[in-house]
């Protein structure tokens, strides 16, 4: 039996080399797969973590301590800044922890998208709520980076999210 491209019969070897090229296709694309489920376990792992994180006692008692300062936050952390006591630390909870969920971000651990759909408008909120006491921060620590990633991620989420309500665009 003759074929059109090797001009002859195949052989034994030409068939085994074949089948192994498949067998070993197939096993790279199941190692892919693998590595798929390992990431969206990850994800889901942080996410877990993080939501949990968010709501324990102490963070929600850090965020109730932020909100009580209203627009006073900036004056407070700066009567705070030169003790640094607990208060102070208590306080800083919340940006370092959108902070290090940014770091994750910008590491390409998570995507956008994610924390879109579990924290998409509350840290745009949340930044703008910290956005004057991190300037004095920054201004204090001779720093532009303290809680940069908490601000690049609140950029990229308000950018998701047209305004809504009066001062949205026509």
């Amino acid at each position: 039996m003759k074929t059109l491209l090797l001009g002859s019969a195949p052989t034994w070897t030409y068939v085994a080399s074949a089948i192994a090229t498949c067998v070993l296709a197939l096993a790279a694309l199941l190692a892919l797969l693998q590595i798929s489920q390992a990431r969206r376990a990850r994800v889901i792992q942080v996410m877990t973590d993080l939501s949990r994180r968010w709501d324990e006692k102490d963070m929600i008692e850090s965020r109730v301590k932020v909100d009580a300062q209203g627009n006073n936050l900036r004056s407070h952390i700066e009567t705070l800044f030169p003790g640094k006591g607990t208060e102070y630390y208590e306080l800083l909870r919340e940006p370092s922890l959108i902070e290090d969920l940014a770091v994750l971000w910008r590491r390409k651990a998570i995507d956008i998208a994610t924390i879109d759909k579990s924290m998409g408008v509350i840290i745009p909120e949340r930044w703008d709520i910290w956005e004057d006491a991190v300037k004095f921060l920054r201004n204090e620590r001779k720093n532009n980076s303290v809680y940069d990633g908490f601000e690049r991620l609140a950029e990229a989420l308000a950018n998701r999210h047209p305004k809504i309500g009066p001062e949205a665009p026509n």
